[in-house]
């Protein structure tokens, strides 16, 4: 089997490792969400963390993750860090008279048009060849991240395709050179040696899209690390 990964900088397993740990990593004890609430006004009703879980259970926020201190030393729980921007959409959103129903669809079709406008940015539409199928598998990822923040979400795109141009598309072409390598006497050396560089050609390719998307993904989670 072909390692597909041979042969990549170091520095595109590290920014694609950081941004696969974002959704475990860029999160927030509830605590400090509550106060956030409360410091911009925002009511969470007599049980915040009723409210907290109603809004999960609307697609506003991702179910938050329970930790433990240890036997006896009670819990807490994690959520999203950028919980607090979504805080303040729903509370400028509740101010103008919407209720939260309407407020859980506005979030949606935001976090739509946001993950278009990463597509975009990503040039997606330039380097996947099957853009419905992407799409379909980014949009279940934002589903489950319920990420707000854009360049969470770029992150997260940026995160599939390297993920796609890796582990298929350079995959692929690789395995086809070692194929065309192995069997170009029964194929005929000027034909297959024809076919290798037309290969080689698409392998460079594939490697140029990994260095501009490694550089892409260092300055998002630059950008994140910066978020407070």
């Amino acid at each position: 089997m072909l390692n597909p990964f041979k042969d990549l900088p170091e520095r595109t397993f590290e920014a694609f490792n950081r941004i696969r740990a974002l959704e475990k990593d860029f999160v927030e004890h509830e605590a400090n969400l509550l106060t956030h609430a409360e410091f911009t006004g925002f009511d969470l009703g007599a049980n915040p963390k009723t409210r907290i879980n109603y809004f999960v259970s609307l697609g506003i926020l991702r179910q938050p993750k329970p930790i433990f201190f240890g036997k006896g030393r009670g819990g807490t729980r994690l959520v999203q860090k950028d919980a607090f921007e979504i805080f303040e959409f729903v509370h400028d959103q509740s101010v103008d008279g919407f209720n939260f129903n309407e407020i859980a669809g506005i979030i949606r079709e935001r976090r739509e048009d946001l993950l278009k406008k990463a597509c975009r940015e990503a040039d997606i539409d330039v380097d996947i060849l099957e853009k419905v199928k992407f799409w379909e598998e980014i949009l279940k990822d934002l589903n489950s991240s319920r990420w707000f923040n854009y360049n969470l979400i770029l992150a997260q795109v940026l995160s599939l395709k390297m993920s796609v141009v890796i582990k298929d598309l350079l995959h692929r072409v690789r395995l086809e050179i070692d194929v065309l390598m192995s069997f170009g006497p029964e194929i005929g050396p000027e034909k297959a040696a024809d076919m290798i560089k037309a290969r080689r050609k698409r392998e460079a390719d594939l490697l140029e899209i990994l260095k501009k998307d490694t550089s892409r993904a260092e300055k998002v989670l630059e950008n994140i690390s910066q978020v407070e």
